[in-house]
């Protein structure tokens, strides 16, 4: 038992031409297309500089692996969804297989034969089952159910349309097949025997409409062969990179080094763009889309992808005049709404997309190039980032007002030539925000109820830098790193302790990525690591060892060092900060704090830990004002009072201060307070003289 692969269609049929020539010749065509495309989108994708990601080979191929065959991250909130394009992709990818098997046994070597035939038969035949089911289930959730608000285009039902007729038409011809040579029931074909039983009429009539079924499948596969480097499918190839290349941060390319290269994006955010399959995903996590603002990380990734087409396509090496080469498009020509501008950098979007494509990154890239460029900037941008160039902080000049609060605190200074082993990092928002200078005095309440050796920088801080690296003043940033690089070595400053995740994220994952790439520490000449150079004055530039102040009361608590006795007899939901949750997967540690307060009552918030919904202040949106009804943070709140929370927790400066300006806006501010979780800790502590001391710097070890 075999099957004749060209069977019924050997014989002439153009010009004295058999139809198994025409079929090869047609092939050969769709094959051509096909690689022109291919070679037309990594033509693209060269044309940038290569990327500066740090990745483990081993652990990132075998998550990528299991992602891409299992489809892990497309089942996320989204099963239905998952399961359909499970079944189209693995429905596709053994019917391919079936085919080069055939294409094998017809022109190489015949093995199809007997028993190994009909275990192929019948797997092609479930293949097909799988694949049409995938088919109709996504057409279900796409044009009747819209799920995830999706966008439907042109091209969605043709694809659908193309690859349910190439299904359909295979099913049909086997039957066909089966009929005219009385083999029903004899293939271990299911699908091909049930079709061919309905048929009705002689063996010349289904000879005959076997032959138009056959070459209407064939012309549909081979179409489908020719469209796909041109179409959203082509996302099986750079879905499948992107999910191996995407699980590293973009690598942090200094100013010097980036002025020579060519392209605002690297080689994995080109390849991302071809990976985005307009799924809607992240637009409907996204917290900026949510609360009515311009910005679709959909839109922008899309918007991106054609400015990078426009300016790089090999088209335009033949098609476009003299003129129009010598003046490329602009990227500040693809910003029409200024959307960039309005991302949080929250990656809630990354963190939901199923091919790890990350907008925020591809927003920060486009600011950068923006600022790069002088065009397209927001006010409110310019003069913020103008402020922290000329003072330090975003807001004033570093005089008496900015720092007579700090002498409320009862903290040594290093500026004042004190010594101690822990650092406090206070923070921009910390040091001019009046809300969150009361977390500062409850947290140094705490160190010191803990024995903790501790001081804070006085004067000598500065401006951390996150805000201006998320904006993509890429110059000001590196300023302020090496200015604080210089400042921790003078001071002897290298454990450091913030309420802030964005400080904590900068200065433990930024800091380090361009430390040696500045040559902090080296000698500028040979590169080589010294103890003193001429750039620092002669000292050594400290490694950081830093932490947020989440992490250090559960160590605290979980050591005996901090003791809890009053009561606080409250609900309380935990906010989860961006830059703690998402960006470095802290979510145990304030929930173990929490859990250690007597009387707390833990809730969880509807949307919480991978899944928590941005405050809006991240990214720099904090210097940055939006024409809405609702806020991110009046849309957040409402969340806290759905959980019937008498207190909303966070552990974050700019979620403090959004969320409490929010929460009288939104009419709850008699009814849920807006704490920062240090502020619960200093509530809770035991009264002065029951807590055993412990030496500071083994604790500080130990956390």
């Amino acid at each position: 038992m075999t099957r004749e692969v060209f069977w019924n269609i050997k014989g002439e049929i153009l010009w004295g031409i058999g139809g198994q020539v025409i079929f090869y010749v047609l092939s050969a065509l769709a094959i051509a297309v096909f690689l022109f495309g291919f070679y037309r989108i990594v033509r693209i994708w060269s044309s940038t500089w290569g990327e500066r990601r740090e990745r483990k080979f081993g652990d990132s191929a075998r998550t990528a692996a299991l992602d891409a065959l299992l489809g892990r991250r497309i089942f996320r909130g989204d099963i239905f969804g998952g399961l359909a394009h499970f079944l189209i992709m693995w429905g596709f990818v053994l019917l391919f297989i079936g085919t080069v098997l055939l294409t094998v046994h017809n022109d190489i070597y015949e093995f199809l034969r007997g028993t190994v035939y009909l275990i192929y038969s019948l797997a092609l035949d479930l293949a097909g089952v799988f694949f049409i089911l995938g088919t109709l289930m996504a057409a279900f959730r796409r044009f009747v159910l819209r799920a995830n608000r999706v966008h439907n285009l042109w091209d969605d039902p043709v694809i659908l349309g193309l690859l349910f007729v190439i299904a359909a038409t295979g099913f049909l011809t086997e039957g066909l097949r089966l009929w005219s040579i009385s083999h029903i029931g004899q293939e271990l074909s299911p699908m091909g025997d049930a079709l061919g039983a309905l048929l009705d009429g002689n063996a010349a009539g289904a000879e005959g409409a076997h032959r138009i079924s056959w070459w209407f499948h064939a012309l549909a596969a081979l179409g489908l062969v020719s469209y796909l480097p041109y179409s959203k499918l082509f996302h099986m190839f750079s879905g499948a990179a992107n999910l191996y290349l995407g699980q590293a941060p973009v690598g942090i390319v200094p100013l010097e080094e980036r002025e020579g290269l060519e392209g605002e994006f690297d080689r994995t955010q080109l390849i991302s763009f071809d990976a985005c399959t307009k799924c809607n995903r992240c637009e409907v996590v996204c917290p900026a889309y949510a609360a009515g603002e311009p910005l679709s990380p959909r839109d922008l990734v899309l918007s991106m992808k054609q400015y990078t087409r426009r300016k790089h396509a090999i088209e335009r090496r033949y098609l476009d005049s003299d003129d129009s080469k010598k003046n490329p498009p602009k990227i500040d020509d693809a910003v029409a709404k200024d959307e960039c501008w309005y991302c949080t950098t929250c990656v809630a979007c990354a963190e939901r997309c199923p091919v790890r494509i990350n907008p925020a990154e591809i927003a920060r890239e486009t600011r950068a190039a923006l600022i790069d460029s002088g065009k397209r900037v927001p006010k409110t941008i310019r003069d913020v980032l103008n402020n922290v160039g000329k003072y330090g902080n975003p807001w004033e000049p570093g005089g008496p007002k900015h720092y007579a609060w700090l002498k409320e605190l009862e903290a040594k200074d290093f500026s004042q030539g004190d010594s101690a082993d822990l650092c406090y990092f206070v923070g921009c928002l910390a040091s001019d925000d009046q809300r969150n200078h009361d977390v500062a005095k409850a947290l140094v309440k705490v160190l010191n109820s803990a024995a903790v050796d501790f001081a804070i920088m006085g004067k000598e801080e500065t401006c951390c830098g996150d805000f201006a690296r998320r904006l993509g003043e890429d110059g000001l940033f590196e300023a302020l790193v090496e200015g604080n690089y210089s400042a921790f070595a003078d001071l002897g400053i290298s454990n450091i302790l913030t309420t802030s995740p964005h400080c904590f994220h900068t200065m433990s994952r930024d800091y380090p990525a361009i430390k040696d790439k500045l040559n902090i520490g080296q000698d500028p000449k040979s590169k080589s690591s010294v103890s003193a150079s001429a750039t620092d004055g002669g000292l050594s530039i400290p490694d950081l060892n830093v932490r947020h102040h989440a992490q250090l009361l559960a160590q605290l608590l979980g050591n005996g060092s901090l003791r809890l006795g009053h009561r606080i007899e409250k609900t309380v939901a935990f906010h989860d900060p961006c830059y703690l949750g998402r960006h470095n997967g802290i979510y145990n540690a304030p929930r173990e704090v929490l859990r250690a307060i007597p009387g707390v009552r833990l809730v969880e918030l509807s949307r919480s830990r991978e899944g928590s919904f941005c405050c809006g202040g991240g990214g720099g949106r904090m210097w940055m004002e939006s024409d809405v009804e609702h806020r991110m943070s009046e849309l957040r709140v409402q969340d806290a009072a759905l959980a019937k929370a008498d207190v909303l927790v966070t552990a974050c400066p700019y979620c403090l201060s959004n969320l409490t300006d929010s929460m009288k806006v939104a009419g709850y501010g008699e009814q849920i307070e807006v704490k920062d979780i240090v502020e619960l800790v200093a509530e809770a502590i035991e009264e002065p003289g029951v807590v055993d001391s412990v030496g500071s710097s083994d604790k500080i070890k130990e956390a």
